[in-house]
């Protein structure tokens, strides 16, 4: 009485479906017809159930694709591949992995026997998605090569398009972003196309798809606003898919708290409880993610009470799922939630249990959670360990900055764009083409009987088109030559910051390098006693501290210098910034035995980019510290000037700066030496991003560097 039922929803009532499933098949029928009847219901039974059944309905589908495998013979491939994908499909969702993985395999296999491509393909991108989810990322190596070999003898455009949104999916989860966006770019040209043509399930899914797995990526690469962008294009496309739905969700609440819009967040983390509540589709790790993206932006924001709160459901949903990604990344979060607690001992123990398997996941979490090791570890006063963590992390973010940067993502959108439009010429060509063979062929019915009349006229109506095709054509060249000449623009002034970048690079980077390498070079030639070593490896940790904080400096000035920057503006304390511009400089003042003081603060705090700031102030302090007199003082103010303008000013006892070298170094770009320059040249366009002034003043007393906010 069930299969009626859901054979009527479906609109499978005809007489010899009924008789198939109701009879258990008459003898009279062969088996390749009944194994075609099956797979056929289950392919149809599993749509509805996703679309409008409930959950304990997959136990149903289950019997009934099993049933249909008895029936099966081993040398159909068609039917028997297609029964055990909906089977292998079925455990899938019923979260019975080893089965699942079981029945895809064979899928695969027998798939492959018959040369039923899109079966395999599919069973392909599900067994990779299983040993994904359960951590076994180099065990889909084996199919990743097989994905590659069918996309070079792949003709069919739906089946090649299929192929690449598989890999597509290999490299974003590998951390390849060049390559990443490249494919779905253009898998998302095709998908669109496929979708005008058919308007299925499948391809309206399948385009969902596409905008989804953009949104993630520029998700990972912090492009909030295009991922955004993407993701809403995609919400229709899932209108009767909610385990779509609800990821989509959770991707847009993860884009709005990166935008610190918490209210748009909050909105759809509701939605993905109200789906959960309302369909038959349940995740303890969809709801894991969604607690843990709040409980990260509440720790990033120190309101420590709703990062527990949401922490603590995070954890506990992410335990009670089977993925050990969302386990991973919930272990992780509780480490950051302990570290910023000061539990540093506590921190450890979860950091150390999530590190062996998260660089199977993410790169960026496998490098952040070396530097949380090293932090952590540099807390408890174990420098050895944290400059063994140290080290690691500065490896891998190098890897993966440079991966990120291979190559201008405006260019590969710009490839996908023009590609738009030249399928779009291409196909404007051949329209253009079949109507001059009709024109030519009612020319020819005419001049047949009436040639000699119209001979004269028939010719110059072949100049006048051939004129028109050749302005046509002049047109479109034009037009791609202008687009040429503004990617060649953005090429130049790409390579213009690169060279800048590099030049800079090589100035600041040297004293703090010499200074490091001068450490090392007093350790292996003057023999020390074990507590002059101790002292000497906190000078060493020290000084490579110093390194890295220059470097960060120098990474930051460069993302400033992208066209897509955005500052982090929030109101900032004054003194408790001039305190931490202090304390990086402490060493270098001591040194020099310079005393830095605090004078007046008027002004109380700013609103502006934290980062950007202190950048500034390091540059100015230090610049101030080398041009003192030794044993003499810096003097630190903040308060509003005769315009009640907000300012902060540094004054230091050093050499008198002629009126003539105060206005080189204030308009002059082009650095001439050594010694200066670099520092003033990152000062300066950094203040412009804060909206900044810089003012120097010099006199036999002082001089005075002051900072003045428009």
């Amino acid at each position: 009485m069930r299969f009626k039922i859901i054979l009527f929803l479906l609109g499978l009532t005809s007489f010899n479906a009924m008789a198939v499933l109701q009879d258990s098949y008459s003898p009279k029928i062969a088996n390749s017809k009944k194994a075609k009847e099956y797979y056929n219901y289950s392919y149809r039974l599993f749509n509805y159930i996703q679309t409008k059944g409930k959950f304990a309905d997959f136990q149903d589908l289950l019997k009934i694709s099993k049933k249909g495998l008895s029936f099966t013979k081993s040398s159909d491939f068609k039917n028997l591949s297609g029964l055990q994908f909906l089977t292998g499909m079925t455990y899938k969702i019923l979260l019975n992995h080893d089965s699942a993985l079981y029945y895809l395999k064979n899928s695969m296999m027998n798939a492959q026997r018959g040369n039923e491509l899109d079966i395999e393909i599919s069973s392909i991108q599900q067994i990779n998605y299983l040993y994904r989810y359960l951590g076994q990322v180099e065990a889909t190596d084996p199919y990743i090569k097989r994905l590659n070999v069918l996309r070079n003898e792949i003709k069919d455009l739906y089946l090649k398009d299929k192929v690449i949104s598989a890999l597509s999916d290999d490299f974003l989860h590998r951390g390849a972003y060049t390559q990443a966006v490249e494919l779905l770019l253009g898998s998302l040209s095709t998908k669109e196309y496929l979708y005008k043509q058919k308007k299925d399930y499948k391809a309206r899914i399948n385009l969902g798809l596409a905008f989804s797995e953009l949104g993630s990526l520029y998700l990972q690469l912090n492009q909030n606003q295009n991922a955004l962008s993407f993701l809403k294009k995609g919400e229709p496309y899932f209108i009767d898919y909610t385990g779509g739905r609800v990821r989509l969700y959770r991707k847009m609440e993860q884009a709005y708290l990166n935008l610190s819009k918490i209210d748009s967040a909050t909105l759809y983390y509701n939605k993905i409880y109200t789906e959960m509540k309302v369909g038959i589709y349940e995740s303890a790790e969809d709801l894991s993610s969604a607690n843990r993206l709040f409980a990260e932006y509440f720790l990033v924001k120190q309101n420590i009470p709703m990062a527990i709160k949401y922490g603590n459901i995070a954890y506990q949903k992410g335990l009670a799922s089977d993925s050990k990604e969302s386990i991973l990344m919930a272990i992780n979060m509780m480490g950051n939630l302990s570290f910023q607690q000061k539990k540093y001992d506590e921190a450890i123990r979860y950091f150390e249990k999530a590190l062996p398997n998260s660089n199977n996941f993410s790169k960026d979490i496998f490098a952040s959670i070396n530097l949380r090791l090293a932090q952590s570890y540099e807390h408890i006063g174990d420098y050895k360990r944290a400059n063994l963590f140290y080290n690691k992390y500065n490896l891998l973010r190098d890897n993966i900055y440079l991966e990120k940067t291979k190559e201008d993502l405006n260019v590969i959108e710009f490839k996908y764009k023009n590609a738009q439009k030249e399928q779009r010429i291409s196909f404007l060509n051949v329209q253009s083409k079949d109507q001059e063979k009709q024109l030519i062929r009612q020319k020819q019915y005419k001049t047949i009987l009436i040639i000699s009349v119209f001979l004269v006229l028939i010719i110059a109506i072949l100049i006048f088109y051939n004129y028109k095709n050749k302005q046509k054509i002049n047109l479109l060249l034009d037009k791609k030559n202008r687009l040429l000449d503004i990617v060649n623009s953005q090429l130049l002034v790409a390579n213009q910051t690169k060279t800048k970048l590099f030049s800079i690079i090589s100035h600041d980077l040297r004293s703090p390098v010499s200074q490091l390498f001068t450490f090392l070079k007093v350790q292996q030639v003057n023999p020390i006693s074990e507590e002059e070593k101790l002292n000497h490896q906190k000078k060493l940790l020290l000084a490579a501290s110093n390194v890295l904080i220059t470097m960060e400096d120098l990474l930051l000035w460069s993302k400033s210098q992208m066209e897509n920057f955005e500052l982090d503006l929030e109101e900032i304390d004054i003194l408790s910034l001039f305190e931490q511009t202090i304390g990086l400089m402490q060493n270098q003042a001591d040194a020099k035995n310079i005393e830095i003081r605090l004078g007046e603060i008027e002004l109380k705090s700013i609103n502006s980019d934290e980062n950007l700031l202190v950048i500034v102030l390091r540059n100015l302090l230090q610049n101030a510290i080398n041009h003192s007199l030794e044993n003499s003082s810096i003097l630190l103010n903040a308060g509003f000037d005769k315009e009640r303008r907000p300012f902060v000013s540094i004054t230091n006892k050093g050499a008198t700066i002629s009126k003539e070298k105060i206005e080189e170094i204030l308009n002059n770009h082009n650095v001439k030496s050594r010694s200066s320059g670099y520092g003033l040249v990152i000062v300066k366009e950094l203040l412009q991003k804060i909206n900044g002034v810089l003012q120097i003043e010099s006199s036999l007393d002082a001089t005075l560097i002051t900072i003045s906010f428009i």
